[in-house]
C-alpha cells in the first residue's frame, strides 16, 4: 500500500499540479492513520472524513480544471460522489460499507478518466 501509496505522490509530481499533490497527499496521509484506529474510535471517523473531503475536493478541482470544453462525464461523477458522501452522512450508524465502496469506485473511475 505504501509502493501504490509513494508511486502515486510521484505521479502526481510528475504532473506538476500542486492542488493534487496536495489533495493526494493529504489523502493518503488520512488513508494511512485511519487504519491504526479501529472503526468507533473517534479518530477514525475524524480521519475517514479527511480522507472523503480530500476525494471530493480533489474532484471539484479536476471537474472545472479539466473542463475546457463540455465535460459532463466528470461532473456526472462529481454528482455521484456528492450524493454519496450525502448518503454516508446520513447514514452513519448504519453499516456504511456500501455506501464506501461505491464511493471509492466512482473515485476511481474519475481518476482513471480524467488520466485518459
Amino acid at each position: 500500500m505504501i509502493l501504490m501509496g509513494t508511486a502515486t505522490i510521484l505521479y502526481e509530481y510528475k504532473r506538476d499540479v500542486v492542488y493534487s499533490l496536495v489533495i493526494i497527499s493529504i489523502l493518503l496521509v488520512s488513508i494511512y492513520i485511519l487504519l491504526y484506529f479501529p472503526e468507533g474510535h473517534i479518530l477514525h471517523y475524524i480521519f475517514a472524513s479527511i480522507a472523503f473531503i480530500s476525494i471530493l475536493l480533489f474532484m471539484i478541482r479536476h471537474s472545472n480544471r479539466e473542463c475546457y470544453q463540455e465535460c459532463y462525464v466528470l461532473h456526472i461523477l462529481l454528482l455521484i460522489q456528492m450524493l454519496l458522501l450525502l448518503l454516508l452522512i446520513i447514514n452513519i450508524d448504519d453499516n456504511i460499507f456500501l455506501y464506501e465502496s461505491i464511493y471509492l469506485l466512482n473515485f476511481a473511475i474519475f481518476y482513471f478518466y480524467i488520466h485518459i
